[in-house]
């Protein structure tokens, strides 16, 4: 990870593809739209490739990552259910504590408790993972659950999306900037401090290292013909 003045960047050079002699020659002796063409579709390929893995939760080796830890500390949930915001978003919620057809009161610039809810449109709860009080719709819970479920556990659902290459003369790498390579990096490296294990999010598989010399080797011998 390169760290600059307001800038995160991780970034697959951990893990460098040491191309055969022959297509070190061919690009040797390939033309400027040739190599750039050929680079610029290896780094497609490997941006796809890490992005799908990332989304999968597996590493470049094949290997599961570390599962989320879901701790609800010494709080037994009263209630788990996945939520849909007013925006669209969907989201796991765990509640303590839960108080049906009530919700919260304001007044007077302050939350005064909670009032009665006559049509049953609301209920109020302590939020285990927010720390906070909240009154949520019964309309927008999608379902209840016994336990947090598997798919809701997945990690790095929309990361990938920040997932960028850059060709760099006969080098291209694929990596994240911004806040983005700042949460990546703390994945990928892990964070003891924070408990965060080592999630490796980039990295080349051997299915990988033979599709990117596949792909230079075409394009430059289309060149050549």
């Amino acid at each position: 990870m390169a760290k600059g003045k307001k800038n995160y960047y991780l970034r697959e050079s951990d893990d460098t593809l040491a191309l055969p002699e022959v297509l070190q020659i061919l690009m040797a002796n390939a033309g400027p739209v040739e190599l750039r063409v050929a680079l610029t579709e290896a780094a497609k390929y490997l941006r796809k490739a890490n992005r799908d893995r990332i989304k999968a939760n597996v590493e470049p080796d094949g290997s599961p990552m570390t599962a989320r830890a879901f701790s609800f500390g010494n709080r037994q949930p009263a209630m788990i259910f996945t939520y849909r915001s007013m925006n669209g978003d969907e989201s796991l919620v765990a509640l303590a504590t839960v108080s049906h057809n009530r919700a919260l009161n304001y007044d007077g610039g302050n939350w005064a408790g909670t009032r009665p809810d006559p049509d049953g449109e609301y209920f109020t709860g302590y939020d285990i993972r927010n720390a906070d009080i909240r009154t949520f719709r019964y309309d927008r819970v999608i379902r209840e659950y016994r336990r947090p479920p598997k798919r809701m556990m997945r990690m790095f659902q929309k990361i990938g999306k920040n997932l960028r290459y850059q060709r760099k003369g006969e080098r291209v790498e694929i990596g994240f900037t911004g806040i983005s390579g700042k949460i990546a990096s703390e994945h990928h490296y892990g964070n003891p401090d924070k408990g965060t294990p080592v999630r490796q999010l980039l990295g080349l598989s051997q299915k990988d290292q033979d599709a990117v010399k596949d792909i230079i080797l075409d394009h430059l011998l289309e060149g050549v013909a």
